[in-house]
């Protein structure tokens, strides 16, 4: 005979695991001193934890395009290490290394934070205006002064970036 029962049935299977023994990870002071070095930090856990790591600082030259791309050379804001255009001359750079791999900057008047880039051989700061752009290698990054970190966005506008390139 047939059955009426529709309802359905599922199986459920249970798995036991073995206990994991408990491990003890406490350091003693010594061993907290050798992971401390550098970028490495104990957190009151006894958990390293990395830090952004400072490799170098490079005081790096302005340098200044009018509207026409042409470079402004004043020997009076040269004398005074004031740009034209109301940028510091020199920009105190600050290279650094995130261990998440960051790539972006942090500006403030007269400094410039990177991260993300190591070689001050590779970089230049333009003005253009009173804008500030950092090149580097052969892509142009608007730069604005910030507190909080940016993320470098390449400047795309074809006025702009031939300007850049006289």
């Amino acid at each position: 005979m047939f059955s009426n029962d529709k309802t359905k049935h599922d199986t459920i299977k249970i798995i036991v695991e073995k206990e994991v023994p408990a491990v003890d990870y406490t350091l003693d002071d010594s061993a907290v001193d050798t992971l401390a070095t550098d970028s490495s930090a104990v957190d009151s856990l006894g958990m390293m934890v990395k830090k952004d790591e400072l490799l170098y600082t490079k005081n790096i030259k302005l340098i200044s395009l009018n509207r026409n791309g042409a470079v402004i050379d004043s020997a009076m804001a040269n004398a005074a290490d004031v740009d034209p255009s109301g940028l510091p001359a020199v920009y105190s750079v600050e290279f650094w290394k995130s261990p998440i791999n960051y790539k972006g900057y942090k500006m403030g008047r007269g400094k410039l934070a990177l991260f993300g880039i190591y070689q001050s051989d590779d970089i230049s700061l333009v003005a253009l205006g009173n804008n500030l752009f950092l090149k580097n290698r052969d892509i142009y990054f608007r730069l604005e002064p910030s507190e909080d970190f940016c993320s470098f966005s390449p400047v795309t506008d074809k006025n702009v970036l031939a300007q850049l390139s006289q």
